[in-house]
Order: C-alpha cells, then sequence, then structure tokens
C-alpha cells in the first residue's frame, strides 16, 4: 500500500479498534505541541506525581489532559503500564477514560517506533471516529429511499442482502442494518485499501434490479456513528440552511482521521481512504402516504 511515496506493506499497518473522537483528537494534539515547544528546563512532574495527579478529584480536567499529553509522549514501558493500569482503575472519571485510552495508544506507538532503529520496521497506525479490526475500518453508510416510492418489505431484505454479499465478497462485514424512513443505515467493516465508493455504489446497482428504490447518492462515514435521532437533525438543517449550515458536522468533513506515529497524516497521503463526495439533494420523509400506498397494504 502506498503512502506518500513509500510502499508499506499491509502488515506494517495498524487500526484502532475504539474509535477516537475528532475533537479529543484535535485537543490532544494541540495539547502535545504546546507541551513540546516548552523549554526543556522546565521542571515536570514524574509518573508517580502524574498518576497521583490524575486520581486526585480536586485536580481540573483540564490540567489532566495535560498530564495525559505529557505522559504518552514519554517512551518508557514503565509509563505504559502505569497508563494501562489507569484505564480500569476506579477513580478515574468516565470522561477521562477516553484520554487515558488515547494517551496509552500514543505511548505504545511511540516506544514500539523507537525500537525500529533505522525507521525500517516503523508501523502506521490509522485513527478514525469509528476505529476498526484488524485491517479493517469500520463505517457508517446512509442509503436514501427516494421520495414518494411505496417501499417493499423485499425491497429491504434484498437490499441487505445485496449488501451483506458485496461486503464479504472483498472481506468484509457486515455488523448492522436497520431502515428508518428515509434512510436504510448500514454498519460493517471494510479491508483497508480499497475503493470504498465503488463497493457502496455497486450494491446499489445491484440492488436497482429489484426496483428503482433508492437515491442515485450514497452517504458514508467513519467519523462518527450518527443516531437516528442526529441524522433526523442533520437532514433537517440541511433542508432549512443548505449543507454549508453544519459547519463540522456536515456529510463532506465527516471524514477519515489518520495518525503514523504522532502526526497527522494528510488526505493525499491516504488518498484511497477518501470517502466518495456528490452533491445530495437529501430526500424529505414522506408525511402522508399515497393512496396508491394504502391500497398496496390493504391487499
Amino acid at each position: 500500500m502506498k503512502i506518500g511515496n513509500k510502499h508499506i506493506p499491509k502488515e506494517d499497518i495498524y487500526i484502532l479498534e475504539k474509535g477516537v473522537d475528532i475533537e479529543l483528537f484535535k485537543d490532544f494534539t494541540q495539547i502535545c505541541n504546546n507541551l513540546s515547544k516548552q523549554s526543556t528546563q522546565q521542571k515536570q512532574p514524574s509518573e508517580d506525581e502524574c498518576r497521583d495527579l490524575l486520581l486526585d478529584s480536586a485536580v481540573p480536567f483540564s490540567r489532566k489532559k495535560e498530564l495525559l499529553a505529557l505522559l504518552s509522549m514519554r517512551e518508557k514501558i514503565k509509563v505504559l503500564r502505569l497508563l494501562e493500569s489507569l484505564s480500569n482503575h476506579t477513580e478515574i472519571e468516565q470522561e477521562l477514560k477516553p484520554w487515558v485510552y488515547f494517551a496509552t495508544h500514543c505511548c505504545r506507538v511511540g516506544i514500539e517506533n523507537s525500537l525500529g532503529g533505522d525507521g525500517e520496521t516503523q508501523k502506521f497506525y490509522i485513527i478514525t471516529g469509528l476505529g476498526g479490526s484488524g485491517q479493517k475500518l469500520r463505517f457508517c453508510i446512509f442509503f436514501f429511499k427516494k421520495k414518494g416510492v411505496n417501499l417493499q418489505e423485499f425491497q429491504t431484505e434484498i437490499l441487505k442482502k445485496e449488501t451483506k454479499f458485496e461486503l464479504e465478497k472483498v472481506g468484509g462485514e457486515l455488523e448492522s442494518f436497520f431502515y428508518n424512513d428515509p434512510y436504510f443505515i448500514v454498519n460493517c467493516l471494510i479491508p483497508i485499501g480499497l475503493s470504498y465508493g465503488g463497493i457502496f455504489k455497486r450494491i446499489r446497482t445491484s440492488t436497482s434490479l429489484y426496483g428503482d428504490f433508492l437515491e442515485s447518492n450514497i452517504w458514508a462515514t467513519n467519523a462518527k456513528k450518527l443516531s437516528p435521532e442526529e441524522i433526523d437533525e442533520i437532514l433537517s438543517k440541511i433542508r432549512k440552511e443548505g449543507k454549508e449550515a453544519l459547519g463540522e458536522n456536515s456529510p463532506e468533513t465527516l471524514n477519515l482521521k489518520k495518525i503514523e506515529g504522532d502526526g497527522l497524516l494528510s488526505d493525499e497521503d491516504f488518498e484511497n481512504y477518501s470517502i466518495f463526495e456528490e452533491d445530495f439533494d437529501f430526500p424529505e420523509k414522506d408525511e402522508n402516504p399515497s393512496d396508491e400506498e394504502e391500497d398496496s397494504e390493504e391487499e
């Protein structure tokens, strides 16, 4: 697999299993950058002092984030073991646990890459909002029903079966599938290095043989698992104000976040990972079924 000008063997690419919130990732990276710019003369707390401060309920949350970022930059086995022990510690606040998890990962990456010597055995890590498993990235895909279509139960089942078939054909996995008018939500795992847009479009094309009930555009993200309520809110806002009103929550910016060691990779470095995007007039939910729909239900 190609990253920039380098060809990286797939066995050297790792996907962080748990998803990492985009805002947490940005905040954590900024704190690390700020810490790295501080004078080396400035005294920093020891590992034991960091532990005591992290377990102290009186210490502000902002300070605890700084301490975790500081620990993550120390390439020591002792620090890694400390962070691992904190992840299950009962005195660690729930809201701090994602920070502990990410700090543990960054510390582990630093240690592993430092053991690589000349860099020939450097490992590359991919971090997204939805995470993944093994060599597979997790995606949340949305297929939209055409407005006015009288959806048949068998069509929903066909879409589910075709989705499962196309995913398994490329080594992927269907994790969940459900319909919430006017969209279908698919959560799945797909191996890295594939044309994701092509897979999604093939699913739509094969399904269209059983009735033209889907919009031609597809929305996919690996940044966040959206609930039906969140999706309805996004669609409602798009209809009223246009896609630009959503800012960082728009489909175009719900994209991949990738990391190599402690450095952010650009979209160009992982161009195969870019979610395909098209202009899309989001369909509205059918408020009132047509007479044809009512007749078909009676039959």
